[in-house]
């Protein structure tokens, strides 16, 4: 949706200059080409307001907006960066920069003014100095979204990167690793589905590869996060090491084989003892752990999407949201 909204964007934009190239500003004539580049300190919008008081000096990029309020925070936004406009106030109060009188506030309420007909002036500079009230707020926003947008891309080159290198060096035989895809069983009969395939040596193989590479900080959030790969704890709560307590044993499935062999692989010199050992505790408290709800799903939508690498683990955090006006912990996974 992004990337659609962005070529629409483009598209306008380069319409929009052919049209701008063609009536001009509505004078008769063309309008003359420009770059507004925004502003990031105080220095560049002085600056600017330096250029704009040459009556020939305009930006000839439609901002717009669904509605007024949007318009002129867009058209702010194309000005200066709120790390410039949190230093401003309308009026100047609280030893703020004053706005009003600017030569910038005269262009952007032209320009709002201009993209909305009709609307009055005063309705502009109430929006402008609610924007400018909030800009350290807004500004702390844009950098949370800024990085984790930029978290999701690192994640993603991870992903990508190791990838290539799965295919490259394969799973330990010499062979190239062949590409698979594991959902996580979500009902008992999935599992056991999942157990009749893995009777097949070559899906076994692959299978506990693709399972090697989900990686952990030790060896028993390792094992957790394999078997989150394999099932979730409804599941997983159905069962026991030894099938104790009118549990289902899965000591002698090849599903713990798998796992077991995948943890180990990822952690030279681990016994297979303490594997079990893990595993039994991990199934023990499996009923508790159903109840963890989001957690457990964003943990297991994480591990299902990507192949990620030992040495490339995902750590996931627990933070309080601090924008949108959320108050309980959310988790906030971090590359």
């Amino acid at each position: 949706m992004e990337s659609e909204m962005k070529a629409m964007r483009s598209s306008v934009a380069a319409m929009y200059e052919l049209y701008s190239r063609a009536l001009g500003d509505g004078t008769g004539q063309r309008a003359e080409e420009i770059r507004l580049d925004v502003c990031d300190t105080i220095d560049e919008l002085l600056s600017l307001e330096e250029k704009l008081k040459e009556d020939t000096f305009r930006k000839r990029v439609p901002v717009g907006g669904p509605n007024p309020g949007e318009n002129t925070r867009r058209v702010m936004r194309a000005v200066s960066s709120y790390n410039v406009w949190k230093k401003f106030s309308l009026k100047g109060k609280k030893g703020k920069r004053p706005l009003q009188n600017m030569i910038v506030m005269k262009v952007i309420k032209k320009a709002v003014m201009r993209s909305n007909p009709g609307l009055q002036q005063d309705k502009v500079e109430d929006i402008v100095a609610d924007t400018l009230k909030h800009a350290p707020a807004s500004l702390l926003t844009q950098k949370i979204v800024s990085m984790e947008s930029e978290m999701k891309a690192m994640r993603s080159s991870v992903a990508a990167m190791y990838e290539l290198y799965a295919r490259a060096l394969g799973d330990g035989t010499g062979q190239r690793a062949e590409e698979i895809s594991l959902d996580v069983c979500g009902t008992t009969d999935e599992l056991l589905s999942l157990e009749e395939k893995l009777k097949d040596e070559t899906f076994r193989k692959r299978v506990t590869h693709h399972l090697s590479l989900v990686g952990g900080p030790n060896p028993g959030e390792n094992t957790r996060r394999v078997m989150r790969a394999v099932a979730s704890y409804n599941v997983w709560k159905e069962f026991s090491l030894k099938g104790k307590k009118g549990k289902r044993p899965l000591q002698n499935m090849n599903v713990m084989k798998v796992i077991k062999k995948a943890v180990m692989r990822s952690n030279p010199g681990l016994h297979q003892a303490k594997v079990e050992d893990i595993v039994a505790d991990t199934l023990k408290h499996a009923p508790a752990r159903t109840h963890c709800g989001g957690r457990q799903r964003a943990e297991e939508n994480l591990i299902s999407q990507q192949n990620t690498a030992p040495i490339f683990s995902v750590k996931i955090k627990r933070e309080v949201s601090v924008y949108r006006g959320l108050r309980r912990p959310c988790p906030l996974m971090v590359g």
